[in-house]
């Protein structure tokens, strides 16, 4: 009697089956019970008195109504001596608790494990990577305190998030982004220090850089592709945005440089606005403001003990692109300082010096002249004085050109002029320019003044031709040796202008007033008399020290004599006798007064 190898039990012992109305053999009887107990004692007790010798296939699986928890390995529904293979998903209604080693081929662990242990290994023999989490949106590893430690580099293709400390002793790579939250502490490094990679690629800090959540610091030097401030505002020292496109500093909260979208550059104030006489729109690229009577620019040189000083220049070249050089051409303005003032509208031309090229450009020269212009009542900007390529300077317009070099000269507007070409002499003419030879400018008459250390020289020239030499012969001519005067063969006296007339009235006595230097003094009509008598004649003119000169010019049918008496300050007296007659006549009288001093 025995299984037949598919689990059921055969009886089939000598004597069996039994025959009905055959006496029981107690031999046959008793290989039955053999038998039987044969079977029950392969079979599995429940009470666990025997164990398998075989591995036994459970068809519907295993149940248990046991509900206590593992905690062991002597405790569950199910005890095993040995390993459990599982050929499909395993799981565990609640907490799996493994006292060993859990180990995978290559199945996911879809569940969470815990153990009682103080550590733990999870480890596959084989596998390179190890993935926790799969389609899960959080991993959750360890309790609110304690460490995990991974030995080997650890990859994460998500987020990994560390409820307290997060350590690591070897290398940490992130592909993603790494997020710190809840104002994590880092218990190393510097306080306030900003963590940077080192030379040999490590995660440091340093007081070199430091920022404490407002505040950014550095002791050494920083570089950057670019800066850009966020504020908008004027605060403290520092940078910041006041429009779009346009950049300030500040210092003590105020704005000391501004510069706006077109690059103009404001110091102490707004960066440009416009500052044209008619509006027009000019924005200066570099401008200074003050509300202060300071100096607002200044230029300092201090090289040592040279001549050298401070230098501003101004450039000008016909190219159109910066730094590059193209040859300026005469007449072409190399730079002007313009001053302009307020008429409560806009910022009208005061005055302004300019430079300009004032001749042909070559290698190695580029000839110019300087000029000063100011306004007129009328709002006119003018030209009032121009130096020339030549040093000849032109008051009211440009010297002429024919100038000889040899000449340094001063002309207003082309006529009359002040020149000299040494040291001792100084001329002052009027139409006459000298090109090696005196000259007439235009047609008109022309006057010159020659002063030098032989004395003066007077000269009046009558009309000429323009550009016709001009014969300078002196007219009037006070030498320094004897002090002696002379004139040319006009002779010596008053020119016109300089006399008056007057005649006297009621009787020849009667004084007669006129203030001018010379003139003619008509006498009251009556008959002539051989007695001596005398008038007074007022003038504003005379000084005491000075000499009347009297004599008759006409009118007289006697013959008469005059003397002149009495010379005080501001009048004289002639006195008069006829020496041949008493006829009625009207003397007309010439004077001239000649100053004289006692001294």
């Amino acid at each position: 009697m025995s299984y037949n190898g598919s689990g059921t039990f055969q009886i089939n012992t000598t004597g069996q089956p039994v025959v009905a109305g055959t006496v029981i053999s107690s031999t046959a009887f008793n290989a039955l019970t053999a038998d039987l107990a044969t079977g029950l004692s392969t079979a599995i007790t429940k009470d666990g008195q025997t164990a398998t010798t075989a591995r036994i296939p459970f068809a519907a699986g295993i149940s248990s109504t046991l509900v206590t928890d593992s905690t062991s390995t002597s405790t569950g529904s199910i005890i095993t001596a040995g390993g459990v293979g599982v050929a499909k998903a395993l799981y565990v209604g609640t907490t799996a608790n493994i006292a060993g080693v859990l180990s995978t081929t290559s199945p996911n662990i879809t569940t969470s494990i815990t153990t009682p242990s103080t550590s733990f290994d999870l480890i596959n023999a084989t596998a390179t990577t190890l993935n926790l989490g799969g389609a899960a949106t959080a991993v959750n590893v360890g309790a609110a305190t304690g460490t995990m430690t991974v030995a080997n580099t650890t990859l994460a293709a998500k987020a990994i998030t560390a409820s307290t400390t997060l350590g690591v002793t070897g290398t940490t790579t992130l592909t993603g982004v790494a997020t710190l939250t809840a104002n994590p502490v880092l218990s190393a490094g510097t306080a306030n220090g900003v963590t940077y990679l080192n030379g040999s690629k490590s995660l440091t800090s340093g007081s070199a850089i430091t920022f404490d959540g407002t505040n950014f610091a550095t002791t050494g030097t920083a570089t950057a592709a670019k800066l850009i401030p966020t504020g908008t505002s004027v605060t403290g020292n520092g940078l910041y945005l006041p429009a779009a496109n346009a950049l300030g500093l500040s210092t003590n909260g105020t704005n000391a440089v501004y510069i706006d979208a077109s690059q103009n550059v404001g110091i102490g104030g707004a960066s440009s606005f416009d500052i044209s006489p008619a509006g027009t729109g000019q924005y200066p690229q570099l401008a200074t403001w003050t509300t202060s009577s300071l100096i607002q620019s200044a230029f300092g040189y201090y090289g040592g003990a040279v001549a050298a000083g401070p230098t501003i220049a101004f450039i000008k070249s016909r190219s159109s692109t910066i730094g590059t050089n193209t040859a300026v051409v005469s007449g072409d303005l190399t730079g002007a300082i313009v001053f302009r003032g307020a008429d409560g509208t806009n910022y009208k031309n005061v005055a302004s010096m300019g430079s300009a090229v004032d001749g042909t450009v070559s290698a190695g020269i580029v000839p110019g002249r300087l000029t000063f212009s100011t306004t007129d009542t009328g709002g006119t900007l003018s030209e009032r004085m121009r130096i020339d390529s030549n040093g000849l300077i032109g008051v009211k317009g440009a010297a002429s050109t024919s100038w000889s070099s040899t000449y340094q000269v001063i002309q207003y507007n082309a006529g009359p002029a002040l020149w000299s070409a040494n040291n001792t002499n100084i001329n002052l003419s009027s139409n006459i320019y000298n090109d090696g030879t005196n000259r007439y400018i235009t047609s008109a008459g022309a006057g010159y003044v020659n002063a030098g250390t032989g004395g003066i020289t007077l000269n009046s020239l009558q009309s000429g031709t323009a550009g016709n030499a001009v014969t300078v012969g002196a007219i009037f001519n006070v030498n320094t040796t004897d002090c002696v005067m002379t004139t040319a063969n006009g002779g010596l006296g008053y020119g016109t202008g300089s006399g008056g007339t007057v005649t006297q009235g009621t009787s020849r006595t009667t004084a007669v007033t006129i203030n001018k230097p010379t003139g003619a003094i008509t006498m009251f009509t009556a008959a002539g008399s051989l007695t001596w008598s005398q008038f007074t004649v007022n003038n504003s003119l005379v000084a005491a020290t000075d000499t009347i000169i009297v004599n008759q010019k006409a009118g007289a049918a006697n013959f008469y004599v005059y003397q002149i008496l009495a010379i005080t300050a501001g009048s004289f007296n002639i006195g008069f006798a006829s020496v041949s007659g008493v006829s009625s006549d009207g003397p007309v009288l010439n004077f001239a007064i000649i100053k004289g001093v006692t001294a």
